[in-house]
């Protein structure tokens, strides 16, 4: 234990140098100034848009450069014409006869049947399939879950990420830019930003800790212990985090449904299962409907945690949102949170529509309750209790709020 005490006291000591390093050598990214640097719609996929079609005497290097990178070949370069939030699809670059669909996720969960949508509308447009290249992209290379999959074979789907594809054909094109400094300027300020987004501005930290590691098997041993401490560690922080949330609501008298309900198993599942791992949470009833039927909000947890409002029947069949009988709901939906406009926390949240399981819904936007990744700094600050009940009242109240304010309408 004195080894496991020396190692992260020592890796803790590399960290703050390396921290320290970054704020006395100060620099302006323009990036980081201007935009969530995981807003994957209005950042990335607007920059990769903009580098691959809109800039004059290049665009068509860094397309050609982009296209090796994802293995496409035999496409005329001149006759691709790039498309950015086409019919809701994040990137779209077609020809006359070939398209490909790129379904940027950075920390936002999949939607109901997102991937087999795009697919079919873009084989609606008269594509043949063997010419539709489908992509998904995310920070490292995780899978789409089946929920976006819907119909569609996961061996359709060409898994990329920031981490390995991005990154590298970003450095390829500034290599290609030495004649066009301004662009190149961008480029590496880019680069900064994927290596926040892939948690690879601590490389060198990391590179020093696994020389530390290295120097004595006792150092290995103490890694190892450590890292099988800190996969423990992540299932108790989570399960903390639903505990905490569950008694905000019981303190306004909420009654939680056992149905779907997290308990230690499925977090710890979360964690060491490949599949059938997710959605689980907290669900609350609103109101009844009928007999047979209530409105719920339902808390729930994919890659992040989110939450939203769900018919459920008395058999708990939720999978019934789309049905007619129930499209007054959306249109109280809509009316209080994206026709009005006045939604209070609109720029910290993002709303997604109705599916089959949802009336509507809200996430945050920056990625801070991704128990997935857990690297967020919000996550990890939750190994405090103090700081871990602060934010659950902060968050139960921005929660409280929604469902306040959509209960008003029932």
């Amino acid at each position: 234990m004195d080894r496991v005490d020396k190692l992260i006291e020592e890796s803790k000591f590399i960290l703050k140098r390396n921290e320290w390093a970054r704020k006395n050598n100060p620099s302006i990214n323009i990036f980081e100034i201007l935009r969530n640097l995981h807003d994957e719609v209005n950042l990335h996929s607007k920059f990769i848009k903009h580098l691959l079609y809109d800039i004059d005497g290049i665009s068509t290097k860094f397309l050609e450069l982009f296209l090796k990178e994802l293995n496409i070949y035999d496409i005329d370069i001149d006759d691709v014409e790039v498309l950015r939030e086409f019919k809701n699809i994040d990137l779209l670059l077609r020809t006359q006869n070939k398209a490909i669909i790129i379904e940027n996720k950075i920390w936002a969960n999949d939607q109901e049947r997102q991937l087999q949508r795009y697919y079919e509308i873009v084989l609606d447009m008269g594509y043949s399939n063997n010419n539709i290249f489908l992509f998904y992209l995310s920070p490292f290379g995780r899978k789409p879950s089946e929920f976006s999959l819907g119909s569609l074979n996961e061996n359709r789907v060409r898994i990329i990420s920031y981490d390995n594809e991005i990154s590298r054909w970003v450095d390829a094109c500034i290599k290609e830019s030495a004649l066009y400094p301004s662009i190149r300027e961008s480029l590496l300020q880019y680069i900064e930003v994927l290596k926040i987004i892939t948690g690879k501005n601590d490389r060198e930290a990391i590179m020093e800790v696994m020389n530390k590691i290295m120097q004595s098997k006792d150092n290995m041993v103490a890694a190892k212990l450590i890292k099988e401490a800190f996969e423990s560690s992540r299932i108790e922080i989570q399960f903390k985090f639903w505990v905490e949330l569950e008694n905000y609501f019981k303190n306004y008298g909420m009654v939680i449904s056992s149905y779907l309900k997290y308990n230690h198993e499925k977090v710890e599942n979360f964690y060491l299962k490949s599949k059938n791992n997710k959605y689980y949470g907290l669900l609350i009833e609103v109101a009844p409907l009928s007999d047979a039927e209530s409105v719920y909000l339902y808390i729930e947890i994919e890659h992040n945690v989110y939450w939203g409002f769900t018919v459920v029947d008395k058999h708990n069949n939720r999978n019934i949102n789309l049905e007619p009988r129930f499209d007054y709901l959306e249109e109280n939906f809509d009316q209080v949170f994206l026709d009005k406009g006045d939604f209070d926390y609109k720029s910290n949240i993002d709303i997604f529509e109705r599916t089959q399981w949802f009336i509507g819904g809200f996430e945050l936007s920056d990625g801070s309750l991704n128990f997935s990744d857990f690297s967020h700094e919000n996550i990890l600050k939750m190994v405090d209790d103090n700081y871990l009940k602060e934010y659950i009242q902060e968050l139960g109240d921005i929660i409280k709020y929604t469902l306040d304010k959509f209960k008003e309408t029932l």
